[in-house]
């Protein structure tokens, strides 16, 4: 048998927008849309990994989008090529301002690179036709194998589904009981169907496994969604998911995304004597980063935030674990780790 091809390791950012006034309310659900399009499109590409989309952060703590015109460009390019060892980071540029029209543009950057490298599209087709021929260029200059064509939509399909998307939001942000709600929200447009409803899972946020089976009934083999069912119907075993969790422990961005499947804890978090966490999730994630070993900078880069910021949290983490360094604040952690994993361990073997 012929060797696997080595992987091409690829980032998108977040797409960036000229638009008018009128519709810069719709542009952060714009680019969420762009991002899970492109995401589902080159899954199954033979040789392009992408990460996984629920890792890649799209907008910094303030909300802003991660795109070509953020101001941390710089840092957050360095960080994927240094730290995540990126071959290539991506993003789009797609104009709906009349006074500025231009079809989108597929902007490439490497890390031994000067500038980008850009891949256009023909101005006279279907928006899914423009950025389907923007990524084939690009592939094709890659001399990587091509992929089938994107699901056909325009952008009238794209803009009602982001305006049912910040609607979504709004209701998310203020609602009451999160499953009734939720249930009333899983309403998808014919058009988008998918991406609407992979966008809505992660506006959701804990809730985001009740759409799974929404998304598995418009497309079966969908591999995210199927991916979550399976993982959910194995760990729903008795024990199993502790177990599980526990021995993730380590490695804590893998613990991290089983647990929130799962509704979970994420096994070593820190909890008062009800059980209550006693970090915030934004610390919680800090802490996470940190005993995988990122370094201040890098934890800000990854959060999209400053690094003074990360100093900070980490200051509020010591005085609320009664510890005085990185070092005891983590063998903190790795104790309450070891100790999780020991009694699930001999729950597994008593049972």
């Amino acid at each position: 048998m012929a060797p696997l091809p080595y992987p091409h390791r690829v980032t998108f950012l977040a797409s960036t927008w000229i638009a008018p006034p009128e519709h810069a309310a719709l542009v952060p659900y714009f680019a969420r849309l762009i991002a899970v399009i492109v995401f589902d499109h080159l899954v199954h590409h033979p040789v392009v990994t992408l990460g996984d989309l629920e890792d890649e952060r799209l907008t910094d703590d303030s909300g802003r989008l991660l795109d070509a015109n953020h101001p941390e460009l710089a840092d957050s390019l360095d960080w994927l090529f240094r730290v995540s060892r990126r071959h290539e980071v991506l993003g789009f540029e797609l104009s709906i301002d009349p006074a500025r029209p231009h079809p989108p543009v597929l902007r490439s950057r490497q890390p031994r690179g000067d500038g980008t490298e850009d891949f256009t599209a023909s101005p006279n087709l279907a928006l899914s036709q423009q950025l389907g021929q923007c990524l084939a260029r690009w592939l094709t200059a890659r001399r990587l194998p091509s992929v089938g064509l994107l699901p056909p939509f325009v952008f009238d399909d794209l803009h009602a589904a982001a305006i049912r998307l910040a609607a979504c939001d709004e209701r998310l942000t203020h609602r009451g009981e999160a499953g009734s709600e939720l249930r009333a929200l899983i309403q998808p447009p014919a058009r988008l169907a998918v991406p609407f409803l992979r966008v809505l899972s992660v506006l959701s946020r804990d809730d985001a496994p009740a759409i799974d089976p929404t998304i598995l009934a418009l497309e079966p083999s969908h591999p995210v969604a199927r991916r979550n069912r399976y993982v959910a119907g194995v760990l729903q075993q008795a024990g199993i998911a502790t177990l599980l969790l526990d021995l993730l422990s380590p490695h804590p961005r893998q613990a991290a995304a089983i647990a929130a499947l799962l509704n979970q804890p994420v096994p070593g978090t820190p909890r008062d004597a009800d059980g209550k966490p006693l970090l915030t999730p934004r610390q919680t994630r800090i802490l996470q980063l940190v005993a995988a070993g990122s370094s201040d900078r890098d934890v800000a880069r990854a959060l999209g935030v400053s690094i003074r910021t990360v100093q900070t949290h980490l200051q509020h983490i010591y005085r609320t674990l009664g510890v005085r360094s990185r070092t005891e604040a983590l063998a903190h952690v790795r104790a309450l780790a070891v100790t999780g994993a020991a009694s699930a361990l001999t729950g597994m073997t008593s049972s």
